[in-house]
């Protein structure tokens, strides 16, 4: 017969019934491995912020484009932004495919897609709708977000096509049913 792991719930159940002091609570969950120590705790805030400084870098590229957008010409900007995903795309492939710092990076090339598209349509005035930007974000990240099999990502790219989706209906699907409904 196979042991059954002992869990953070029965161990709280324990504790609860009074088999367990809080200290023995807190030794119980150690032995058990389900209570962090200080390496796992070191590795999880280390991945946190490398994540969140990667994200505050690449608002930190999209508002220098925007605070310069007259200063500078379109061909700094797209070279800088095209650059940026570049560089984000190498250094990808450069590390470990599932380690944190290649996840990270594609993120980053994928935060930065968007940045670009507006870009390009903003300066070029492809008068795409705005659900159109989002659907090409979404459809151009999506082989990234493969790539990297990141949750995270996974998350962004959901939400980047649900906007598409939601741009959607709101913009054509509202246009055509008010032009239906609410002729004059």
């Amino acid at each position: 017969m196979r042991e059954q792991a002992i869990g953070r719930d029965e161990i709280d159940q324990l504790a609860e019934a009074g088999d367990f002091n809080a200290e023995q609570r807190e030794i119980a969950l150690v032995i058990a491995g389900v209570s962090p120590d200080a390496a796992q705790w070191h590795l999880f805030l280390g991945r946190v912020f490398l994540t969140f400084g990667v994200v505050l870098l690449i608002a930190a590229v999209g508002y220098f484009v925007a605070y310069n957008w007259d200063a500078m010409g379109r061909f700094a900007k797209f070279a800088l932004l095209e650059i940026a995903v570049l560089a984000a795309v190498i250094a990808a492939a450069a590390f470990v495919p599932d380690d944190i710092r290649s996840r990270t990076a594609l993120l980053a090339a994928v935060l930065l897609t968007g940045p670009l598209l507006a870009f390009i349509g903003q300066t070029y005035q492809t008068g795409a709708d705005s659900y159109e930007l989002f659907l090409a974000w979404a459809l151009l990240a999506l082989p990234w977000v493969v790539v990297a099999r990141w949750r995270v990502l996974w998350c962004f790219w959901l939400l980047v096509a649900n906007a598409a989706i939601g741009l959607y209906f709101a913009e054509v699907r509202w246009s055509l049913i008010s032009s239906v409904f609410f002729q004059h």
